[in-house]
């Protein structure tokens, strides 16, 4: 069998841990790491963190999309029913960060391709993780009242 092949034909570098190392390795040195990820009917999924602060990556079979939120963790762990919507909000989608503070960073986003299979799913992370850097690079050095910052800004509470 081929070195660079997986038992299901799948070859490594297409494997969604793989992917995700590829795309979003870089956060390492921002002290994140997985923290936990697995499977789910047509998708897959992870959560990197570093204690305070998550990235949670969703790649959905059903929408063909891959979806980042920027979570607050726990001591560590997903806050509790962090899926519901909360206030103040644990979660923020990436997307709506970017729309408010670097929309310019979005460009490209209508000429990602459909995620079909898992090859096509690199390059959607690859996107997000330059999003990444550019609409959240406070909140991945450390600075936790950027979230509630956002967050506000994302409520129209701040500036009235």
């Amino acid at each position: 069998m081929d070195e660079g092949m997986a038992s299901d034909q799948v070859p490594v570098s297409d494997r969604w841990p793989a992917q995700v190392r590829e795309a979003f390795g870089w956060v390492e040195e921002l002290g994140f790491r997985v923290v936990d990820g697995g499977t789910y009917r047509l998708g897959n999924w992870t959560l990197l963190g570093n204690g305070d602060a998550g990235i949670h990556l969703d790649c959905d079979g059903d929408t063909r999309s891959l979806e980042v939120k920027l979570i607050r963790l726990d001591n560590g762990q997903m806050p509790p029913k962090w899926w519901e919507r909360q206030t103040p909000r644990v979660t923020l989608r990436l997307r709506e960060v970017a729309e408010l503070v670097a929309p310019r960073s979005l460009a490209g986003l209508a000429s990602l391709p459909p995620i079909e299979r898992e090859a096509d799913r690199a390059p959607h992370l690859r996107y997000w993780a330059a999003v990444l850097q550019v609409a959240a690079a406070d909140w991945l050095r450390g600075d936790l009242a950027w979230f509630d910052l956002i967050e506000g800004q994302l409520r129209g509470e701040l500036g009235r």
